[in-house]
């Protein structure tokens, strides 16, 4: 719990490790986050952030764990300059956005869009989790013999036969973590 956590960082600090420095107060700032400490835990992630090399996937993490707090606090700004910066960093990477955090971003994304009742944009970024579900090379061959030509494409909005979409990749468990966060359980 919180103060095996707390031991952690306090020791971690104490002995130099920057490594377990980092990893105990960014998960110290999720129980924090959990248990509705919010300012706590802002404050513990952005220390585990100062300690982070900038670019990977724990930074990435605990920055969305941050905007997570910032949404929860109201402050959607705040929160969307956070995913921005997430973005950003995902850009520079070219698997970034098949990566777990980039998805469990999406979601938090969605609920910032929602939360400014901007229903659009968060019904495409969960259109992006229901794309990573589909796997359109399997569908293929095992239905269409591999005779089709795989399209993929923003569901529920025209064009239909938009194919300028980035190809995605088949993630089943991915999307079930997305959608299962976003609130729809498998039942």
């Amino acid at each position: 719990g919180i103060e095996h956590a707390e031991r952690a960082s306090k020791l971690s600090d104490q002995s130099g490790w920057a490594v377990g420095a980092a990893t105990s107060a960014a998960t110290l700032g999720n129980l924090y986050l959990f248990t509705g400490r919010f300012e706590e835990a802002a404050s513990c992630c952005s220390r585990a952030l100062d300690l982070m090399s900038e670019g990977g996937d724990n930074f990435s993490g605990t920055l969305e764990t941050l905007a997570r707090i910032r949404l929860m606090l109201g402050q959607i700004d705040e929160c969307q300059a956070i995913l921005d910066r997430i973005d950003a960093l995902a850009a520079a990477h070219e698997d970034a956005r098949r990566r777990f955090v980039y998805r469990h971003t999406l979601l938090t994304r969605a609920r910032a869009l929602h939360a400014r009742s901007n229903f659009g944009p968060a019904s495409e970024t969960l259109d992006e989790a229901v794309r990573l579900a589909i796997d359109v090379d399997t569908i293929n061959q095992q239905i269409f013999f591999g005779l089709g030509h795989p399209v993929w494409f923003e569901f529920f909005r025209p064009p239909y036969n938009n194919c300028n979409i980035a190809r995605p990749r088949f993630d089943p468990e991915g999307a079930k973590a997305l959608l299962e966060e976003a609130g729809w359980t498998d039942s």
